[in-house]
Formats: structure tokens, sequence, C-alpha cells
């Protein structure tokens, strides 16, 4: 189930189906080149989506589209009061216009300005500079990047042309300033993380995602992830001091009538197992006609044990980190 790709190999044949060679690494391994997609392109999604947080406030940067429509979005929330500002700009067929990259991992620039607005995300050996400038906004944030592994995972779906190529990068600095609508913030003591996406999916799709970042000493932290595809491995990993180590399956016991309730998270290797207890509930419900988006992307303090690959155990106390449970149809 652990399939582990280790040299550089094409995503998709000829014919625009998925390669079999299909499993997780960390780093990219794959060459991603949308133009050998042969599928519509109203099924394509791609976005580069940054979070930084600290215990009090979390920040969301996306530059994103999924085909037929796109957004470029900043939006801070305050775990404590629940107050909620975002500023977004809707794109109407963006795909070409945007031209996201195709790694997350090596330098370049992802940057989308309008006249009144612009986002700007910059990315060289050892920095990422995430900045955001307009009339009710005003972002300047910088994500440091030393050298560490991080989680790509590709999963198929049941059509030979679908996938999902995901890099996730965990454990970055974070530290700087940001306002949107009068909603101000210093971050000093935070962390940042890259969702990267690129994948053709189906129309309906659900999936259960969590992330967190901390310093114990050295820099730690975890990825998971389940629900969505047929993948033939899991995204489940763990990061300490810069390296990776492989989960198996990790699963959730939570009562979603009520996702404030406390969550018990436990794997199929005993390498996960934590109690989380929920602080803020990030619900978001969009719903524009053809695209209709609900998530509750659940804020709370994870307490348990991680094992890394070597057998070394990590006592995790209070790490504020979230998992989300997110329905889409879009």
């Amino acid at each position: 189930m652990q399939n582990r790709i280790v040299k550089r190999t094409r995503l998709l044949n000829a014919d625009g189906t998925l390669t079999k060679d299909v499993g997780y690494a960390y780093e990219m391994m794959y060459d991603y080149d949308r133009s050998m997609i042969k599928t519509t392109r109203f099924r394509l999604k791609e976005w580069d989506f940054y979070q930084f947080s600290d215990c009090e406030c979390a920040v969301q940067m996306t530059i994103g589209h999924s085909g037929y429509a796109g957004t470029c979005t900043c939006a801070m929330f305050e775990f404590a009061t629940g107050r909620r500002e975002e500023f977004i700009v809707p794109l109407l067929i963006p795909a070409n216009r945007l031209d996201l990259p195709r790694r997350a991992d090596v330098p370049h620039t992802t940057q989308f300005s309008n006249g009144s607005f612009s986002m700007r995300f910059s990315v060289t050996e050892n920095e990422r500079h995430l900045t955001a400038r307009g009339k009710k906004v005003e972002i300047d944030v910088i994500l440091k990047q030393p050298h560490r592994d991080g989680a790509v995972i590709l999963v198929p779906f049941e059509k030979p042309f679908q996938f999902y190529l995901n890099h996730k990068i965990n454990c970055m600095p974070a530290a700087g300033t940001v306002t949107i609508k009068g909603f101000s913030h210093k971050f000093q003591n935070a962390f940042g993380l890259l969702d990267w996406g690129r994948g053709v999916w189906p129309y309906t799709q659900e999936w259960w995602w969590g992330n967190g970042s901390a310093d114990i000493g050295l820099p730690f932290g975890f990825n998971i992830g389940w629900g969505f595809g047929k993948p033939s491995t899991t995204e489940n990993m763990l990061f300490y001091d810069g390296k990776g180590s492989k989960l198996g399956k990790v699963c959730a016991e939570v009562d979603t009538r009520d996702y404030m309730k406390p969550w018990r998270f436990y794997s199929d290797d005993k390498r996960f197992e934590m109690d989380f207890t929920p602080v803020f509930d990030n619900f978001t419900n969009l719903n524009m006609l053809i695209a209709h988006n609900t998530c509750h992307q659940v804020f709370g303090k994870f307490n348990g044990v991680a094992i890394l690959d070597d057998g070394k155990k990590i006592d995790v106390k209070d790490m504020f980190a979230f998992c989300e449970h997110a329905v889409n149809r879009w």
C-alpha cells in the first residue's frame, strides 16, 4: 500500500491517462504538464494555497481556479472571538491567465493584478515572500524554508484521465503583518503551510484533511488525509527536524452533528494516536448554482503520541493544529 516514488517519472501518458506509477514522495517526483491533459479543461483544478497561523489568528491566501471559475482570496480569522475578514477577487474562466507553476519546490513567482489589487507569491531557494496590496488589504509575510521533506501524493479516481497531484510543505517559520478590512495582526511565533494542488476531479468529492506544525525543541509537523479518490497509498506523514516519516491509514472518531465535541484520531499502525480538543470551527458554505462547497475546518489542541520511522516517540502536548471535513460539488 505504501509505494514510495524515488526517481522522476511522468504523470500522464501520451493519451492523457494517468501513469501507473502511483504513490508518494518526500519531494516532487512527477512531471506535471497541463498541455498533456486531454479531458475538458473545465474539470481541471489548480491552486496555490498558503496558510500561516499562531495561537491567536490564522491567515489564508489562495490563487487558484476550478476550470470555469477562480479566485484570489485573502482571509484572516481570530480563534477567540470568531472575527473573520476576507477579500475575494472572483475570476471567470481564468486557467490560462493565471499560469500557475508546474512545481512548488523551485524558485518561481505566482501573481495576480487587476490594477486596484495585487497578490504575489515570490519563491526563492530559502524563503517564500507572500504579499497582497489593495485599498482594504495589506499583507507582507515571509515564510522561511530551509530544505525539508514535504508530502507529495498522487491520487487516482475512477476514470483513467482523472487524478490529484498534491504537494504540502509544513514547518515554515512565518513572520510579518496582515491587515484585511481594518483587522490587523502581527505574526512572530508562527508557522506556515503550503498546499499546492493540481488535478482533474470528478464533480462531487468529499475529504478529510488535517495538518499542523510546532516547535518542540526541533520542528515537528504532521499531514493526514483520507476520503477521496482511490489511493494506492496514503498522504499521512510526520515531519521531525526536516525529515519525513510515513504513516499508514489514519481515521477519526468525530460527531459530525457537532464538530466542536472532542475528536479521537488513530492509525492502523498505531503510530498516530491523538485526542483533539476543538477551539474554533472555521465553517464556510459557498453555494454558486453549479458549485456548492461546504467545509468545517476545525482548529484546536492535539494531545497524544506520534512515532517516527526510526521508532522515536514524540509526545505531543497541546499542539495547535486543524482538521477539516469538506464536501464539494464543483
